[in-house]
């Protein structure tokens, strides 16, 4: 079955349901009942299906692995998985929007993409009782800064992918004057707050922070500044149009330093902008680079090419890897024959530590659920694939 959205109207709209049954069902509801009836999990996800639609793929990667699962094991110990999809057009409005519709009627679970529309949401959010589990594909940071005993992130802080980025820079390839290249909103402002300190304490010798604007279509000025202060190595906290304009611009007036950044980039549509001039790029992950040759690797895209092909990207394989989180919650929650309730889905959640599960090789809710991951590894642009070139990193709690 291909999951594909259909439009209506004004904006973008979907209801997927992923059993051959209604939509309608049971959900778990406040005070911890569980699930009955058909036994089903209504799972309401806010996307970014326009304003930056290649992020959709985290989304539509939870979906594919939990469609994957109700074909092929029946679901999870019985308890099988729908959706219902709202387009939050990546911003923060859309975020406070798409939300409410998702919450009527009440879904088992809420999943919110985007760093700018989870800040949105959150008004929203912090109005709800919280027997509602929610998964926020966004900054750390900003997970951790709402303070909600039911909300379970999924990428590191990006303040401190930061530093392991300068870690690298200044430890492995011993430069010590950088610059911080950081998209000007929700996505980069609070690695702007802290990063340049930290590389510092690292041994940076000079840091030139840069702000990049969200709507910026030229980088010249960027680049000809960081080649007037001598930067060794650009890092960016920015998505690929950001990072390819700069590096692209850098190529145009001759001016070649290294380059690092972080996870959002590891990604083939990055590449396909970026082209030579990403090269040599080093890039962090918390999953498997999808060139490399592995039985995860393997099964993400056999099944990923049959339920939303357009998703085989690193982005589609970050939420592929949700979905097995999710899906290692509810079997964790439901051993012998339990029921599920929320407080039992969201306490599993809590325990998992050290599991390799969809293409990550180590996640933890454990101690932190403000982010699953605790660890990555580094990678190297080398042509059209991504190469490892580093074990797993500890990333610092600080």
């Amino acid at each position: 079955m291909r999951l594909n959205l259909r439009s209506t109207g004004v904006g973008l709209f979907a209801t997927i349901c992923v059993l051959a049954t209604s939509c309608a069902g049971n959900t778990l509801s406040g005070g911890g009942n569980s699930t009955s009836g058909g036994r089903t999990l209504h799972i309401g996800m806010s996307l970014t299906a326009t304003g930056a639609p290649a992020y959709a793929a985290l989304g539509y990667g939870l979906q594919a692995y939990l469609q994957y699962r109700n074909d092929t094991t029946a679901g999870v110990n019985g308890y099988k998985f729908d959706f219902n999809i709202v387009n939050n057009a990546n911003t923060a409005q859309g975020g406070a929007t798409s939300v409410p519709q998702l919450l009527s009627p009440k879904p088992d679970l809420l999943v919110i993409e985007g760093s700018n529309p989870f800040v949105g949401s959150l008004e929203v959010l912090k109005s709800q009782t919280a027997d509602l589990p929610v998964v926020a594909f966004a900054d750390a940071d900003k997970v951790k800064g709402a303070n909600l005993s039911n909300l379970f992130g999924t990428w590191p802080s990006y303040a401190r992918e930061c530093v392991v980025l300068a870690q690298y820079a200044i430890k492995v390839k011993k430069q010590t004057n950088l610059a911080l290249l950081y998209l000007d909103n929700a996505i980069g402002q609070g690695a702007s707050e802290s990063c340049p300190a930290s590389m510092k304490a690292l041994g940076a010798t000079k840091v030139t922070s840069i702000a990049i604007p969200p709507t910026s279509t030229t980088f010249t000025s960027i680049a000809t500044q960081m080649k007037q202060a001598g930067v060794e190595g650009g890092i960016f906290i920015a998505l690929s149009p950001q990072a390819k304009g700069v590096q692209a611009a850098a190529v145009g007036i001759g001016y070649k330093p290294s380059w690092y950044g972080f996870s959002s980039l590891l990604d083939q549509q990055y590449l396909a902008l970026a082209w030579s001039a990403a090269e040599g790029t080093i890039l962090d992950s918390w999953i498997e680079a999808l060139n490399e040759d592995t039985p995860e690797v393997t099964l993400f895209k056999q099944q990923i090419a049959k339920y939303s092909p357009q998703s085989e990207t690193a982005l589609g394989a970050y939420g592929w890897t949700l979905g097995a989180v999710v899906a290692a919650g509810v079997e964790q929650a439901t051993k012998g024959g339990k029921a599920l309730t929320a407080a039992s889905w969201m306490a599993a959640l809590r325990q998992m530590k050290d599991a390799k599960l969809g293409l990550g090789p180590s996640l933890t809710y454990a101690g932190d659920q403000s982010s699953v991951v605790r660890q990555i590894s580094m990678y190297q642009v080398e042509g059209t694939q991504f190469v490892k070139v580093s074990d797993l990193i500890t990333i610092p709690t600080s």
